[in-house]
């Protein structure tokens, strides 16, 4: 379960659980995009400690991210872009995208969930997928 005083620096542990649920309760209420942002950026502050474990390309899709839901900055195509990018990598990388094997793959996974954006999304599927993804790094 999350600490309900921070999601920063709470990775320091070989794994963590995380609650799915915990992290829409504090997305907020509803379904609505501002709700579905909340949880971009809650997603982003729990992978935020883990970005220099990342690969090059899952790096650039995290910074990508983290200026379209922080600060505005590119648009949809652009998650899309860095998501697609990062499938790529997994497919040559473990032979399979949907193989998920070792650290490094269970961090890429949890980082594509926050490269959709909000109306091509469900925010309780990316919750489940992120806290079972980043649980498992």
């Amino acid at each position: 379960m999350l600490s309900t005083e921070s999601t920063r620096g709470i990775l320091n542990e070989p794994t963590v659980d995380i609650d799915p649920e915990d992290l829409m309760a504090r997305a907020g209420e509803g379904s609505g995009e501002l709700s579905y942002r909340r949880l971009m950026l809650l997603e982003l502050d729990l992978l935020r400690p883990r970005v220099d474990e990342l690969p090059l390309v899952a790096a650039e899709a995290f910074a990508i991210a983290d200026g379209y839901w922080t600060g505005g900055v590119g648009g949809p195509s652009d998650l899309d872009d860095s998501r697609v990018a990062c499938w790529r990598y997994l497919d040559a990388r473990m032979g399979s995208s949907t193989r998920v094997v070792g650290r490094e793959a269970h961090l890429i996974r949890a980082l594509i969930c926050v490269l959709s954006p909000s109306e091509d999304s469900d925010a309780w599927g990316s919750a489940w997928c992120f806290a079972d993804m980043l649980s498992g790094a």
